[in-house]
Order: C-alpha cells, then structure tokens, then sequence
C-alpha cells in the first residue's frame, strides 16, 4: 500500500498531471484512457476497503482511531475519483461510507462548499 499513501498528497499539493491518475502517475490525455483507468479502480480501491475493515473505529479513519493527515488526503482523492467517475465507489460500502462520514464532518463539509475547494481543476482543465 506504500505507492498509494506516496500518490495520496498528490492532490492537494496542486500537481494536476496526477490528479485523475494518482496510481499510475500519469495523465489521462483521452476518453479511452479515462475509461481504461476507471477499468482499473476496483483493484485500486480494494486494499482501501480491507484497510477499512481492519481499522480500530469501525472504518472511521484509514488509520489509528482519530482523523489524520492521511484521511484528508484519501478523502481528496475518492472525491476527486467520485467526480471523475460517479459510481466508482458503489462495490465498495466501507469507502462509501468512509466518504460521507469525512465529508459531513462540519470544517470539512464548509471547506467541500467553498468556492476554493469547487473551484479546483481536476486534470488541469477543468473537471470531467
């Protein structure tokens, strides 16, 4: 799970070119490499689910049993997917879960509404 964990602050540092690809580090330059990618994500998104599973709070958090900088990293990046790729997460009910639990937390659900979060590109250009 090393390689993931590394790709998770991709994001919220800004680097776009990693923002629809955060596993393979590349950018997705065609609908037919957003469709093989997408192809992709259940194997991605398992060993999330199984960190889930194993987690001391019941899927809470990814890791430990109170919110850390990992959480917000992952939860950037399964939004950026569920924005991406709108039924990515529906095999998966602990990172749906995981997903809605961070996201009505009350200072991440103000930032989530805030132009400065909606605002953001994904993929350099604009979300799609």
């Amino acid at each position: 799970m090393r390689q993931q964990v590394v790709f998770l602050i991709t994001p919220s540092n800004g680097l776009c070119k990693r923002c629809s690809s955060a596993w393979t580090g590349k950018a997705l330059t065609s609908q037919e490499d957003k469709d093989k990618y997408v192809k992709t994500l259940p194997t991605q998104l398992k060993p999330f689910e199984i960190q889930l599973s194993q987690s001391p709070r019941g899927g809470a958090f990814i890791v430990g049993d109170q919110i850390s900088f990992v959480d917000y990293n992952l939860l950037d990046l399964l939004l950026i997917h569920l924005t991406l790729a709108p039924h990515c997460l529906e095999d998966f009910p602990l990172l749906s879960a995981y997903v809605a639990g961070l996201s009505s937390r009350p200072r991440i659900r103000k930032y989530l509404d805030s132009p400065r979060h909606t605002s953001l590109p994904i993929n350099c250009n604009g979300k799609q």
